[in-house]
């Protein structure tokens, strides 16, 4: 798929100063990344997976006995927030992974706790100036005229009399919804009014403070229309150094997406 194959090009790309060491696989899922990573690398000691579902791990483990590079990578079923120290997973005192794999992205980028997982995983399993596959992404957004997603919206009252204290009173869904826009535009179930713009940007080898990260933007609207949603989407830098995004799920006349339509996977990926 689109995803794999995004992987393995940035493994390929990756300097020698990323596989000196024990390399974490965070969300390893069947192992298929840890894997690929260590047939790319063959100098690469050891690839350590933490994956939170005991039975997509024990799939992982059934893979990697049957590789010829089970010598080489070790599962674990829990989640990396757990983990105190690489000591815990067999690895020597005071180890530290120069390289961290995560496919735990989801349509929204965010919404599986990347963040957060990426946070615990910097302070206490990664060596000072690691690696990230991958390494840092954008988000962008367009506003969409759409009495469908307008429907899925639960703040009650017009508007004139709920804003904006309901907005600050309500906490919000952790996991925005997912949807399709191209097919919903094709339906006619939306209008896109806006033209793609950048709502954020991520390193994951740099990460911003757990107090988040603040912007105001100005959109320019390509025509008339009353606002029901902002759908997001991402492109992700896979390797440090990358000037642009090999890796997205961007709708297919989005700018951001020029380049990649040979591996992208619309009918699978949702903004």
């Amino acid at each position: 798929g689109a995803r794999l194959t995004a992987f393995r090009e940035a493994f390929e790309r990756l300097p020698k100063t990323a596989v000196c060491g024990t390399a974490l696989d965070i969300g390893c899922g069947s192992g298929v990344l840890g894997l690929s990573l260590l047939m790319c690398h063959p100098e690469l000691p050891r690839v350590v997976g933490l994956e939170v579902n005991s039975q997509v791990a024990s799939v992982a483990k059934a893979n990697v006995k049957r590789s010829p590079q089970a010598k080489r990578m070790s599962v674990h079923a829990c989640r990396s927030t757990v983990v105190a120290s690489l000591e815990e997973l067999g690895c020597a005192a005071g180890d530290k992974a120069p390289l961290v794999v995560s496919e735990i992205l989801d349509a929204g980028l965010l919404g599986e706790d990347c963040l957060g997982t990426m946070r615990h995983a910097a302070r206490q399993l990664l060596a000072p100036g690691y690696h990230s596959v991958p390494a840092s992404a954008e988000i962008f957004a367009c506003a969409v005229e759409s009495s469908t997603l307008a429907s899925w919206q639960h703040l009650q009252g017009a508007c004139t009399s709920w804003a904006p204290e309901a907005y600050l009173q309500d906490t919000g869904d952790g996991n925005p919804h997912d949807v399709a826009l191209e097919r919903l535009v094709a339906a006619r179930g939306a209008r896109v009014l806006t033209s793609e713009f950048r709502a954020l940007g991520i390193n994951f080898e740099s990460l911003p403070p757990a107090s988040g990260q603040h912007a105001v933007l100005e959109v320019e609207f390509m025509e008339g229309g009353r606002v029901d949603a902002i759908v997001f989407w991402w492109g992700c830098h896979m390797v440090r150094g990358d000037a642009t995004a090999t890796m997205s799920n961007a709708p297919s006349w989005a700018p951001s997406a020029h380049g990649m339509s040979s591996r992208r996977e619309i009918d699978n990926w949702r903004q």
